[in-house]
């Protein structure tokens, strides 16, 4: 048995998830390089070096890809938070600004190629895989947000009896804004005051102390990254 055999076998036997994990891994390479129109199914099978019956074994049609991909980078930036809202050597504050950092830096902003992808999910055709993944988004990561707030209040840096409805409150605004947002925003003066008005309403529904949290440099950070997708 030579080893083009071998691989051969190896493939065929792979654990079907890491098949489907290969497919959508290949697909999202494809869409960022092409574009999501210009790649077919047979570019993805042939990425990935699979049978075409075996794409629909796991996809009913190449849109289905686009809510896997989703749910690829929600595991991935839930997974993120956890990991910060687990960790004990930050304050409250300092896991906020890491959540906001990891939200501009690894989850995509700055990466031209997830820009595209943002840019597909934004499109009106997807606004129902858009809204879907704010949601589960916002449902994933809801229990470490609280979990940051009520820590806040042990270290007395806010001052609220509501950590639970708090960042309930603002995950749902966050996911509001998330599924409004499909077209840049240009009006720098404006996108400023906004994003002061935004730190002034979390500062005070925290009960943390004015100017404490910094939010505003992530807030127009995510703002510049956004009107460049």
């Amino acid at each position: 048995m030579d080893l083009q055999e071998v691989s051969t076998i190896v493939r065929i036997m792979k654990n079907p998830e890491e098949r489907k994990e290969e497919i959508i891994n290949a697909a999202e390479d494809l869409f960022v390089a092409k574009g999501y129109e210009n790649t077919s199914v047979n570019d993805i099978v042939n990425k990935v070096g699979v049978a075409k019956g075996l794409f629909y074994y796991y996809f009913k049609a190449k849109e289905e890809l686009l809510n896997a991909i989703s749910q690829k980078y929600i595991r991935y930036l839930a997974g993120k938070i956890r990991k910060i809202a687990e960790d004990e050597d930050k304050n409250a504050v300092e896991k906020i600004h890491q959540i906001l950092e990891t939200i501009i830096n690894q989850f995509g902003l700055q990466n031209k190629g997830i820009k595209r992808l943002a840019k597909l999910f934004n499109n009106e055709k997807n606004s129902a895989i858009h809204k879907k993944m704010a949601d589960k988004m916002a449902e994933q990561i809801t229990p470490h947000v609280i979990s940051i707030f009520k820590q806040g209040v042990r270290e007395n840096l806010f001052e609220t009896e509501h950590p639970e409805f708090i960042a309930e409150t603002l995950l749902m605004w966050a996911v509001s804004l998330h599924n409004t947002v499909t077209v840049p925003i240009t009006d720098s003066h404006n996108n400023k005051q906004k994003a002061k008005a935004a730190e002034d309403m979390i500062e005070r529904l925290l009960g943390a102390e004015q100017g404490s949290l910094n939010l505003f440099p992530y807030f127009i950070a995510i703002i510049n990254e956004l009107e460049r997708v």
